[in-house]
């Protein structure tokens, strides 16, 4: 699953992995550690979704409401306890949450947060970073309003977005298979086997996203 010996894993985004990875080296290898990683980010998820509350409110109730609901939704809790792109993807949207209010108000800031939320969702889903990307343009350009100047603005943020997309989706694994599926290789998995496997991991982060 590598290219050559640049340890660059071309199946799956590679984010999840290396932080897996990384903890085991640290922390030893057990189910534990495999999920630190993933739980602090889901916390991490949580303080930026209640950074994109204050920032749409400047409201504290209504801070305390969205992160108490959060915090205290089962399913959400079980998600970002696995091992798993749940807990990246979770922070990678209120990130983008954050950052579309501040684009909104024109704060400062918003730049970094669209382009790292975007950057750490390709890097840890490809599909769902891709319609992350899509949908954070649409809110992003929606009001005719300043809509030049939020254009630059929501370019420069998601350039690396689009280039790691671009790069990881030219050397992945799946783009080759589907090639090797179109010539008709023998032993392949099918096209439909491949968007499957996409339905079943994409749609569940996305309704907590």
């Amino acid at each position: 699953q590598l290219i050559g010996r640049t340890l660059v894993w071309t199946w799956h985004p590679p984010l999840q992995y290396y932080l897996i990875g990384l903890s085991s080296r640290t922390l030893g290898e057990s189910p534990w550690s495999a999920r630190v990683p993933f739980a602090l980010f889901g916390f991490l998820g949580i303080a930026a979704l209640a950074g994109a509350a204050w920032t749409i409110s400047k409201n504290a109730q209504f801070v305390l409401i969205v992160t108490t609901l959060a915090v205290f939704s089962v399913p959400l809790m079980l998600y970002l306890r696995q091992a798993r792109y749940y807990g990246l993807l979770f922070f990678a949207g209120s990130l983008v949450a954050w950052g579309l209010a501040k684009l909104r108000r024109a704060e400062a800031g918003a730049i970094t947060l669209l382009g790292v939320g975007t950057l750490i969702a390709v890097l840890s889903h490809t599909v769902a970073g891709i319609v992350l990307t899509l949908v954070s343009a649409v809110f992003a350009l929606w009001e005719p309003e300043r809509r030049g100047a939020r254009a630059l603005h929501l370019l420069a943020a998601l350039a690396p977005t689009i280039l790691f997309a671009i790069g990881w989706l030219w050397l992945s694994n799946p783009l080759h298979t589907l090639d090797r599926q179109l010539t008709q290789e023998p032993n392949v998995p099918t096209l439909w086997i491949l968007l499957t496997n996409y339905h079943t991991a994409f749609f569940p982060p996305l309704a907590w996203v």
